[in-house]
């Protein structure tokens, strides 16, 4: 910890309140490297910043926790996190045999390290600054850096003034020469007020959470799709109930309805746990702490360890017993750490996730039949 506190009295690591571009592209003027491509483009900076492939070993010096805080504080900001997305989503390996694999976030790995060359810098953003709060940076530190909250704010949070940012250039060179100028503590020629934000997200998503903060487990939100199927008292915009032309009886009507909706639910889940948050809090709360309960999981791999976080499981599954992991895969969920091998527990633990499977199969077959009488009905 005081070789990283040095780092940063030093100016070389990531600051609190730092961009994660601005650290990014200290660290390659600070060691001599040239090639900004991956952070900045002759527009800004880019939205997916990385570390250059080349300039990889600059940064393994550094402490990965301390990447990691920084990654997730500028992350968080880009990404719809929700409650019923994975912890370490923007951690796990990614799984170059598996095409249905496809993250929901910037993989940690990818920018800190990348195994091959970036094709493209991507999207970009423009530069904002507040000159006032780099020529504070400058007394305190003695250097300066571009704060995250600028490339989110129309106004400085510190000073209440509008923000300036960079005008456009021709050249990434151009674009360099005037970023050095501001930290400094110059104003480059052509910067103006930054009049609204054009690129602003909000913080942590749709729902407000963020990697920090408490996730549902893969069990825990199969059992509120079930709950949220009992009690679901509407039919969203969007949903429709297959015509079976008397095909079926009472009951497979009934089981059919019941099994399209849950799959409408699963597709949709956050919408439908926002609806009975607000129009059933009473009742859902009932079941959360009935049927729910709060454990503690970490990721780890060869790069990095996380600290602990709240997960919310289902407290009739035992995780090391986990049924669930022969249909989701460990990787799915975060308490992958706690789940024991297959061959560690009996068979019988293993048939709740079998069984569902076969049920999934034999009725999603009626609804397929339902379409085939549908097109003979004409």
């Amino acid at each position: 910890m005081a070789a990283n506190r040095k780092m940063v009295s030093d100016g070389l690591g990531p600051v609190l309140g730092e961009s994660l571009n601005s650290f990014i592209y200290r660290v390659l003027v600070r060691t001599g490297y040239r090639n900004f491509s991956t952070v900045l483009t002759s527009y800004g900076w880019v939205i997916k910043p990385s570390v250059p492939f080349e300039a990889r070993k600059e940064f393994e010096i550094f402490d990965s926790s301390e990447l990691l805080k920084l990654f997730e504080r500028s992350i968080v900001y880009n990404q719809k996190i929700s409650i019923f997305h994975r912890h370490f989503e923007h951690l796990l390996v990614p799984d170059n045999n598996t095409q249905s694999n496809q993250q929901k976030t910037t993989s940690f790995r990818e920018v800190f390290y990348p195994m091959k060359r970036k094709g493209s810098a991507g999207q970009s953003a423009e530069i904002s600054f507040c000159n006032k709060c780099i020529q504070d940076q400058i007394k305190q530190h003695g250097f300066a850096f571009f704060k995250l909250e600028w490339e989110h704010e129309a106004r400085c949070l510190s000073h209440s003034k509008r923000l300036l940012k960079l005008g456009h250039t021709s050249s990434l060179a151009q674009i360099v020469n005037n970023i050095q100028q501001v930290l400094k503590g110059k104003i480059p020629l052509l910067s103006i007020e930054v009049q609204k934000n054009l690129h602003k997200l909000s913080i942590g998503g749709r729902s407000g959470f963020s990697f920090m903060a408490t996730k549902f487990a893969p069990c825990a939100q199969k059992a509120v799709v079930k709950y949220l199927t009992n009690n679901s008292n509407y039919y969203p915009a969007g949903y429709n109930e297959l015509v079976d032309y008397k095909l079926l009886n009472d009951i497979d009507r009934v089981l059919l309805g019941k099994w399209r909706l849950r799959k409408f639910i699963n597709m949709f889940i956050e919408d439908f746990y926002e609806e009975a948050t607000e129009n059933d809090y009473d009742g859902l709360m009932t079941f959360l702490n009935a049927e729910m309960e709060l454990v503690k999981v970490y990721y780890e791999d060869d790069i990095v360890r996380t600290g602990e976080r709240w997960l919310v499981k289902n407290k009739n599954i035992n995780c090391h017993k986990c049924a669930f992991s022969l249909t989701i895969g460990t990787n799915e969920c975060p308490a992958s750490k706690l789940i024991l091998k297959w061959r560690d527990y009996p068979l019988e633990d293993r048939l709740v996730s079998i069984d569902a499977t076969i049920c999934d199969k034999k009725i999603g077959e009626l609804d397929y039949q339902i379409y085939l009488h549908q097109n003979l009905q004409g």
